[in-house]
């Protein structure tokens, strides 16, 4: 059966070099502090099942595990599900599992309260097919989280993106009415649709990715939090980068 959702190629190369984590990351991560705050905002005060897809190494999934949710997650690389495993193994960490799998395949027994797609959705053949497979593992209210790429970044709109988006498998982009149109029309609400990431951050992220200033940035966090000041003023400026999703099933 052919895959409908899934344009895995890139994803598996660029996984190839995936390593365990060597601590659950913190919340200040530069990386990932922007989700970890979306998710500290929006989720409520109680014990939730999690089903993190496209979990890579497992960054998103150990950090809600750390807050004692039941975590599965799920990614097509197996390198990246290797490196989650023993980071699972190396850490003692007995309330997450990770499964090689592509969602559109498997067949899930168990239901959940959350369902996370951080930077995923975008390399999605068919996102509408993708959100109609997720909404069968959802609990009654159940809400998912998606992380996405704006049209409206500076840095696509001049045109300095288009390689990046090619190399990563990007297929696509979203703006705010585009994914309010596809979360309604696949049978959910829009809760929230928040600008994130200002042209600072996105330059970091997409054309110095492993250069020594990102690397400097990330191991300092004085020299993460100045960029993060800046970028935040540069998001209200210039316009966002991203988005931070949150729905919620009907």
């Amino acid at each position: 059966m052919p895959n409908k959702i899934l344009n895995s190629s890139k994803y598996e190369a660029f996984h190839a070099q995936s390593r365990p984590l060597l601590a659950i990351p913190k919340k200040t991560n530069f990386t990932y502090h922007l989700i970890f705050d979306f998710l500290d905002r929006h989720l409520p005060n109680k014990k939730l099942k999690v089903l993190d897809i496209g979990c890579g190494v497992g960054p998103i999934s150990f950090y809600l595990a750390n807050q004692n949710h039941q975590i599965t997650g799920i990614d097509i690389a197996q390198q990246a599900i290797k490196s989650a495993n023993q980071t699972k193994r190396g850490l003692g960490i007995r309330n997450v599992k990770f499964m090689i799998g592509d969602i559109s395949q498997m067949k899930l027994t168990n239901s959940y309260d959350l369902i996370i797609l951080s930077e995923v959705i975008e390399h999605i053949v068919d996102d509408k097919l993708l959100l109609h497979q997720i909404s069968k593992y959802l609990n009654k209210n159940g809400r998912f989280i998606i992380t996405t790429p704006s049209t409206n970044a500076p840095l696509y709109k001049l045109g300095l993106l288009n390689d990046f988006d090619q190399r990563v498998g990007h297929l696509r982009r979203y703006s705010p009415s585009s994914l309010n149109k596809l979360i309604v029309e696949s049978g959910f609400k829009t809760k929230v649709i928040k600008p994130s990431e200002g042209i600072l951050r996105n330059y970091l992220f997409t054309l110095l990715l492993w250069s020594w200033p990102m690397k400097a940035i990330q191991k300092f966090s004085l020299l993460g939090n100045s960029v993060t000041l800046i970028d935040n003023i540069l998001v209200k400026l210039l316009g966002e980068s991203n988005y931070l999703v949150l729905a919620q099933k009907s």
